[in-house]
């Protein structure tokens, strides 16, 4: 058994011995109830048998043996059921948890209806009107901001007590140790404190502030990022818990582990872990946990990390953790992360220390992701296609966590679907990102695929352009809109020509041009060189239309005049298969856009005032040879 509630069943009688059904447990009155139905039921059922005229039947029928096994199972059913009602919880050794953990089981002094009722009692008592704020604060952060149950971990007498505590009794448990600590005198010399340090005057945010804070130093706990053990007895999880099973299950050391770095190296009574707390028979709390997972992880006090293949700093780059799906996230989210060895020893050894900020861990993490000590401290700024670059060559078991896992990085929230597809869950992430980000134009610097405008895998983003500076805060000049027929987005229209001709002289329609090396086909290696608003773009071609193309660029907005437009000097956009002469707007049938392996990046040069960007006015397009028009892509 391995967490519960703690209480000795009441003996129950069966009249086999009087004194035996005054002194056993549930747990020992099943297999004699079970033996005193097999005794009583087989000779009926072979008596049935003979009456009905069927040929010779031992009392061993198939029909007594499958009733026996359903009705065995449904004892042990019963049995499981009251021993998870009958433990509070485990007791371990505060040592490293070895191969052969001793495990005992422990009653708290109050059961989880003895706290309730002592809450309750208290409620009757008068509180302070600042303790009273102090409770509504826990309660918002316990019931809004932390995962939906959590490891309860207390140090006794060389060993670890571990139970496992819904919110309302982490709610309760926090709220009691905080009211046995309050005072007034404390309250305000908090005050006076935060006042000094802080040189806030207002006499409401600084009580605010002292609240907050008074709840954060009771409402931390330490979470696990770690890889989950593949193979059979594997992870000791929720189901465990609930079936009384798992302490003989390889997850179980690194529980105990832990429990135990958490409550003595970090001095936390809480902790979290993922297989073990999360219910994942239940569909609901399971589509809770992975919307919440970022935020759990970005509100931990610590997140501890456990390398489990890695026992030396200088190899730490190359194990398993860093290739992961979720521990994308667990790496970005967390303010304080602290790397473990495969032994549960702390790389380093300074205490209270941040490993994300060591220069030795974020050479070793950067060899492992390509994240830079910038992006560790600020994931918050990161480009959407640089997170989906850095997401994409990790594994995950089941392929719609492709999507879910990026969910919190990128700040958005989908339902869960498993079954839908890694396609349809990433494009509905990118829907939602669309829905939810006003600077979205990011989301376009990738490989591009002839049939839609946005990817259908995070794999398309890994060849994105380092080259669009401030793309991931450019906002479009007006919403985009996914439809059955594509998404609609506004796009500027340059024509080109092909001129391999290294002695080409681009001869601009007006005060703009550029040059695009671009494959030819999409598909080939051979690449073609174009020359933007070219005059020769005007012209029926020679031999064939390849050597006319049209460029759409999409990352331009609006001035501050809005009859003006801002088009920066390195352009993202989209290319089109089109004749020379084609009508634009609205768009030709004839028109069809054309994948590429990597995004289109080009500069964009103007002949009279060159600069990072150019404001244009819309009714001025035209003289350069550039067309402004809603598409479906």
């Amino acid at each position: 058994m391995l967490l519960g509630n703690s209480r000795n069943a009441d003996a129950v009688s069966t009249g086999l011995d009087t004194h035996t059904a005054n002194s056993a447990s549930l747990a020992d009155q099943g297999p004699l109830l079970l033996q005193a139905l097999q005794a009583y039921l087989l000779p009926l059922i072979s008596t049935a048998n003979r009456q009905n005229n069927s040929s010779v039947q031992t009392a061993q029928s198939p029909e007594a043996e499958k009733f026996l096994a359903v009705f065995q199972d449904f004892v042990s059913y019963i049995v499981r059921s009251q021993s998870n009602t009958s433990q509070d919880g485990i007791e371990v050794e505060m040592k490293d948890a070895g191969d052969h953990t001793k495990i005992t089981h422990f009653s708290s002094l109050s059961s989880t209806a003895d706290l309730t009722q002592e809450k309750d009692n208290d409620t009757l008592k008068p509180k302070p009107l600042r303790l009273k704020k102090i409770h509504e604060e826990l309660r918002m952060r316990v019931f809004n901001e932390m995962p939906i149950r959590l490891l309860h971990i207390v140090p006794h007498e060389c060993k670890l007590r571990i139970r496992l505590l819904e919110r309302g009794q982490v709610y309760t448990q926090l709220a009691k140790q905080i009211e046995e600590e309050y005072s007034d005198s404390k309250f305000f010399a908090r005050l006076e404190q935060e006042r000094v340090t802080s040189g806030e005057t207002q006499r409401a945010t600084l009580e605010r502030n002292v609240i907050k804070h008074w709840v954060s130093a009771h409402a931390s706990y330490a979470i696990l990022s770690h890889t989950w053990i593949r193979s059979l007895g594997g992870e000791v999880t929720y189901n465990d818990h609930r079936s009384g099973l798992g302490s003989n299950k390889a997850g179980f050391k690194k529980l105990v582990n832990f429990c135990r770095v958490t409550a003595v190296k970090h001095k936390l009574s809480l902790g979290w872990m993922d297989s073990l707390c999360i219910n994942k028979e239940s569909s609901s709390e399971l589509d809770e946990s992975i919307r919440s997972m970022y935020r759990w992880y970005k509100n931990s006090s610590v997140c501890i990390t456990y390398l489990a293949e890695t026992t030396d700093l200088s190899m730490m780059h190359q194990d398993p953790w860093f290739t992961r799906g979720w521990t994308l996230q667990e790496l970005l989210a967390p303010d304080i992360l602290q790397f473990y060895n495969s032994t549960w020893e702390p790389f380093n050894k300074t205490i209270g220390a941040n490993d994300k900020d060591e220069t030795a861990f974020q050479a070793q993490i950067q060899k492992a992701t390509m994240i830079t000590a910038s992006e560790l401290d600020l994931p918050g700024n990161m480009p959407i296609s640089r997170i989906m670059q850095l997401a994409a060559r990790r594994e995950v078991v089941r392929e719609e966590d492709t999507a879910y896992s990026l969910m919190g990085i990128c700040g958005v929230s989908i339902s869960i679907a498993y079954g839908e597809g890694y396609k349809i869950a990433f494009t509905r992430l990118l829907t939602a990102i669309l829905n939810t980000s006003r600077s979205i134009l990011d989301i376009f610097n990738c490989a591009q695929n002839r049939y839609s405008l946005l990817p259908s895998s995070p794999w398309a983003y890994v060849p994105r352009s380092t080259k669009l500076k401030g793309l991931n805060w450019q906002r479009p000049i007006e919403p985009l809109l996914l439809t059955h027929l594509g998404l609609k987005i506004p796009v500027l229209l340059m024509s080109s020509v092909q001129a391999d001709d290294p002695n080409y002289q681009n001869s601009p329609i007006g005060d703009y041009y550029g040059t695009v090396n671009f494959p030819k086909p999409w598909y080939s290696k051979y690449t073609g060189h174009y020359c933007l608003l070219d005059k020769g773009a005007t012209v029926a071609p020679k031999q064939h239309d390849a050597y006319h193309t049209t460029f759409g660029i999409i990352n331009f907005g609006l001035g501050e005049d809005k009859a003006m437009l801002e088009i920066p000097d390195t352009c993202l956009a989209v290319n089109f298969q089109s004749h020379w002469n084609v009508e634009w707007d609205p768009p030709a049938r004839s028109i069809k856009r054309l994948g590429t392996q990597q995004p289109i990046v080009f500069e964009l040069i103007s002949k009279k005032n060159p600069s990072s960007f150019h404001l244009i006015k819309r009714s001025e397009l035209a003289e350069h040879g550039i067309i402004l028009v809603n598409m479906y892509l």
